[in-house]
């Protein structure tokens, strides 16, 4: 099977700056991968290369066969990508419910003639987003936070809230920017088990960037590594767990 994610011998330098040096690896559908190293490692940098937001110096970068650094950005959800980010990028004025259907967008798209004639096509369009988004509120039990302006949320809301807004884009792919940022323990532990079942039940691979042990080696199938730019090493989360270069670069003996 071909992988949904390739990147090979990716760099980005900044001035005299390595940021990324020559990391390349694989991710195969439906899996979860981790990708950890200490601040700093290269890991936000990469993501950027992902979504083209960052035009890396050397290397490639595939999805689901196709050249991502050959798309313009607008194009990057129409493959299947969608990413979240460790700050919120949510509309604090508007309703949890807005806010999911946004997710949508891209998918029931259907002109600027037909939004501003409110022709039957972009009334249909609006139903079936909105009709999305409300069966996402019960999936994710926001249904109680409907109506209410998401700057009222908690942060944790807030973040179930992204959450659903990134699954209704029904993505093949999602890269998650540090997602536990902000989060207690308990709340950890269901984001973590939400990401697997969402792997397991819809079949979407996740590319995962964090820094919460406990959530990455519960939830990932394999690990990614870096450490001031460079791959260290590559595995199975207990693989990972034993490996000495990591433990002494990142990990720690705890």
């Amino acid at each position: 099977m071909s992988p949904a994610l390739r990147v090979r011998d990716l760099s980005v330098y900044f001035g005299g700056l390595k940021a990324v040096d020559g990391v390349g690896f694989s991710v195969e559908p439906g899996v979860v991968c981790g990708l950890i190293g200490p601040n700093g490692a290269g890991k936000t940098t990469l993501l950027n290369c992902l979504t083209r937001i960052t035009r890396p110096t050397s290397g490639s970068i595939e999805a689901f066969g196709r050249d991502v650094l050959r798309l313009p950005i607008h194009a990057i959800t129409r493959i299947g990508m969608m990413r979240t980010f460790q700050n919120l990028e949510l509309f604090g004025d508007l309703t949890t419910l807005d806010n999911i259907a946004m997710g949508c967008a891209h998918r029931f798209r259907t002109g600027l003639l037909s939004e501003l004639l409110a022709l039957p096509s972009a009334r249909r369009a609006r139903e079936a987003a909105y009709g999305e988004a409300e069966a996402m509120l019960v999936e994710l039990g926001l249904a109680e936070h409907r109506d209410r302006r998401v700057s009222d949320l908690s942060f944790g809301t807030r973040k179930n809230v992204e959450l659903a807004r990134a699954l209704c884009s029904r993505p093949k792919l999602m890269l998650m920017d540090e997602p536990a940022a902000g989060l207690n323990g308990a709340e950890s532990a269901e984001l973590g088990r939400r990401i697997r079942r969402f792997a397991t039940e819809r079949g979407i691979t996740v590319l995962l960037v964090e820094h919460d042990m406990p959530l990455v080696m519960s939830a990932c199938d394999k690990i990614v590594v870096v450490v001031q730019g460079r791959k260290i090493a590559e595995g199975k989360p207990e693989e990972i767990r034993r490996n000495p270069e990591v433990i002494d670069a990142y990990l720690g003996e705890g």
